[in-house]
Parts: structure tokens; C-alpha cells; sequence
């Protein structure tokens, strides 16, 4: 919570004592690096997740979380090797291992994030997907129009993922759009 009140420092604090405490706790050494990433500390998230993965090297959603911190950076290769990784151990994806694999190396990073979004969308169709996602892939491809209207949608489903909205790097391109600061109002999130 304190990291989507833009209070990185505290949360930093907190997590650091809930290691003290567990050290061994695959979940508070993954959070941790969730924390680091909302921070935009990346390097830090990545030596965290890969901590983490010491611990657990089948932990799969610290694969996807250290995927997602080498997104943040723009390391694509690191980035679709750990989704890999996390896709290989079971990670719910609409995309397996060997398409993703298959369109970055045809298409780059783009054409991953536009196949992703595309199959969600079709996922959608039968089947409840956070609208939070949807809007994340819309507002990485620079689609703000569509963002805002899944970003919408979020909010009218009380999607709980919305209160990430302030520091989650899916939405950088959104920040200084009037629609996305008054959906940050509308949530009660500070600004």
C-alpha cells in the first residue's frame, strides 16, 4: 500500500523488516523486488529477484516479475528469456514459450506486446481478464485512447490492480495525460 501512495522509502522500510524477521520467505524476497520496481530502482529489483530465485529457482512468479523489471529497463532479451522461464512453470499466459520466442525474433519487443494484447482480448471473450491488463498493453503500445477505456472498465469493476496505477512503469506514457490524473483522483490516489 505504501508503494502505490508513491511512499517508496516507507515501503522500502517495511519490506526490509519483514525479511529480518523471515529471511527465507520466498514471497517477502519477491515483494521485495515488486517494491524496488515501483521505486524505478531496476538494478536493485533485479538483484532482488534474482535472490529470490536462488532461493526458489522454480518460483515462477519471481521469473515474471524479473521479466517484467528487465522490461522496465528495456532489456527485451533478459525480458522474454525469464517470461520463458516463467511460462515453462507454469505461468497462466495466452502465448506459449516457443511463440513468444518465435515472434521477438520476427517482430522485436513491439510486435510481442501488440500478440499479447491481441490474444487477451480474444481470452476475453470467454473468459474474466482484468481489464487493468488490457489497459497496461494498450498504454505500453502508446494507445492511450484505448488505455483509458480499459482503465475505465477497471474502474467500474473495482479492479483492485488500479491502485498500482501511480507507480507501475506499464503506464508511463500516460502521466501527463488529464484523463489518466483524474482517473488517479477518482481512485484517491495522491499525485
Amino acid at each position: 500500500m505504501l508503494s502505490s501512495l508513491k511512499r517508496p522509502e516507507e515501503a522500502l522500510n517495511e519490506i526490509r523488516r519483514a525479511l529480518e524477521l523471515d529471511p527465507l520467505s520466498i514471497i517477502i524476497n519477491r515483494i521485495y523486488g515488486d517494491i524496488l520496481t515501483d521505486a524505478r530502482r531496476y538494478d536493485e529489483a533485479i538483484v532482488q529477484y534474482r535472490k529470490t530465485l536462488e532461493l526458489d529457482p522454480n518460483f515462477a512468479t519471481a521469473h515474471m516479475f524479473l521479466s517484467r523489471a528487465y522490461q522496465a529497463k528495456g532489456m527485451y532479451d533478459q525480458a522474454i528469456e525469464e517470461y520463458v522461464k516463467s511460462n515453462a512453470l507454469g505461468m497462466r499466459s495466452p502465448m506459449s514459450a516457443a511463440e513468444v520466442k518465435q515472434l521477438y525474433a520476427r517482430a522485436g519487443w513491439p510486435g510481442v506486446l501488440q500478440e499479447g494484447l491481441r490474444q487477451f482480448l480474444e481470452m476475453s471473450k470467454t473468459e474474466p481478464v482484468p481489464p487493468f491488463i488490457i489497459a497496461g498493453f494498450y498504454a505500453k503500445l502508446g494507445r492511450k485512447d484505448e488505455a483509458m477505456k480499459w482503465l475505465e472498465k477497471a474502474y467500474v469493476e473495482r479492479d483492485f490492480r488500479l491502485i498500482m496505477i501511480s507507480v507501475s512503469f506499464d503506464f508511463d506514457t500516460m502521466r501527463s495525460d488529464q484523463r489518466f490524473i483524474e482517473m488517479e483522483k477518482r481512485i484517491g490516489l495522491p499525485l
